[in-house]
């Protein structure tokens, strides 16, 4: 539940004083034609529909044990009502993404987790969001969220520049590192099949520096406007 404020706490105090001096009037609670009803004094406290009848089916097999010889089915039944009704702690929440995985945010934001605990997620760049919201509202990466040019990783931490096309099987590229980190054009023929589909992920920083860097040294440049690179 939501922590209220001073404020808050102290109106819902004063409306369950006021509904606690109607109710021992025996005055009508909200009601047009003037019929008086159980009303609780703070409802926002009562229990939900679905709580009470679990509790309820839990009452109804105790009794049940009582009367009757206990059962496996019984047993069985009464100890999951009960698990239904146990609140998870926030280190119990099953979290949707990992340490690592690339997510994009409500806003369309690409960004990757670097810790997850306490019911949150940080991220690399050190911001916390409330896990329960992120679950809720986030999605995890796929090469769809990919543009064309932008600089990506394949599974063997080779970085590449996509070129926009991908299969369900291949992601094309127009240049990149080669197992060795050596520069090459070639092997990617300017949009040829660069890697498996699987596991593709965004570049972090020093991945796209040293892809650069190598792009340099061979006295190339990219062209990001134009998506082509250019002689030296």
């Amino acid at each position: 539940m939501k922590e209220l404020s001073i404020e808050e706490k102290a109106k819902r105090y004063e409306e369950a004083l006021e509904r606690a001096r109607k109710i021992e009037n025996g005055e009508p609670i909200g009601v047009p034609d003037g019929t008086h009803i159980p009303v609780a004094i703070f409802p926002e406290l009562a229990e939900s529909g679905d709580e009470r009848v679990r509790k309820n089916c839990i009452h109804f097999l105790e009794l049940q044990k009582e009367h009757h010889a206990s059962t496996v089915e019984i047993d069985e039944c009464i100890a999951w009502l009960e698990k239904q009704g146990e609140q998870k702690s926030v280190d119990e929440i099953e979290p949707k993404f990992n340490l690592n995985d690339w997510v994009v945010t409500d806003k369309g934001d690409t960004v990757q987790i670097g810790a997850v605990n306490n019911g949150y997620y940080t991220l690399y760049n050190g911001m916390d969001f409330n896990m329960s919201y992120v679950d809720k509202c986030w999605r995890k990466w796929t090469i769809q969220d990919a543009k064309d040019g932008d600089v990506l990783m394949s599974a063997g931490n080779q970085p590449f520049i996509y070129n926009g096309k991908f299969t369900e099987y291949t992601v094309g590229a127009y240049c990149g590192l080669t197992t060795n980190k050596d520069f090459s054009i070639e092997k990617y023929n300017k949009g040829s099949n660069w890697t498996n589909n699987n596991n593709i992920r965004p570049a972090i920083k020093e991945q796209r520096d040293l892809l650069l860097k190598e792009m340099h040294r061979v006295s190339y440049e990219w062209d990001a406007d134009k998506k082509e690179l250019i002689k030296l």
